[in-house]
């Protein structure tokens, strides 16, 4: 996989049903552990909401799925969320959705249709963006052998992420995922003795 979907931007929604009020809110994350972070930042700024449900789909550095009913009867919440996603065909995301309970319950298919509206206009908000992933190298040569090294890459599409020189000229770049097999190609027929390479991430454009 070498391009994703993901939302364009973190949105808003505001679903009302019944004197309940959720609101969904989307954002692109990048591992689970930023998942948590963004769910435990939302309660500190919600400490009255009576639930907070959500779902996170992560493909490219994690692979997993998850969801959270947070107390509503079971499938109720988070599957409606996660279903938003992944029929949206989205990656890298997560949607949660805050519930301030309104007095009047709404039964099992009211929950659903709740959460699952919230969660479908907040990602409406926020817009589908096609992203790429890239791979970060840095690469470390003698002087003498930097012209060898920037010849070469010279004849390959990357970006110049910095360049230090000091003992060693460094270079950090960073190449499309599909790109890196040809990179380290390159690298290998060039036989500079000097060189070192270190895959520094992968990361996302």
């Amino acid at each position: 996989m070498s391009n994703y979907l993901t939302v364009s931007s973190s949105a808003d929604s505001l679903y009302k049903v019944s004197g309940s009020k959720h609101i969904g809110k989307t954002f692109r994350v990048h591992s689970e552990k930023e998942a948590k972070q963004i769910i435990q930042d939302l309660w500190e700024e919600h400490p009255q909401a009576t639930h907070i449900c959500f779902a996170y789909v992560l493909t490219v550095y994690e692979k997993l799925e998850r969801s959270s009913d947070d107390g509503e009867p079971g499938g109720t919440a988070g599957k409606p969320i996660l279903n938003q996603i992944k029929s949206a065909k989205l990656t890298e995301v997560l949607v949660a959705v805050i519930r301030y309970y309104g007095g009047t319950k709404l039964g099992v298919s009211g929950l659903i249709d709740a959460y699952k509206n919230a969660a479908k206009l907040a990602l409406e908000a926020s817009g589908i963006e096609e992203c790429e992933i890239e791979v970060q190298y840095s690469l470390s040569v003698s002087h003498e052998e930097t012209p060898s090294l920037m010849n070469a890459l010279n004849r390959l599409s990357f970006r110049k992420i910095k360049t230090k020189v000091e003992m060693d000229f460094t270079i950090e770049i960073s190449i499309k995922e599909e790109m890196e097999t040809q990179l380290l190609s390159v690298l290998k027929d060039l036989r500079l003795n000097s060189l070192k390479a270190e895959n520094l991430a992968k990361h996302l454009s």
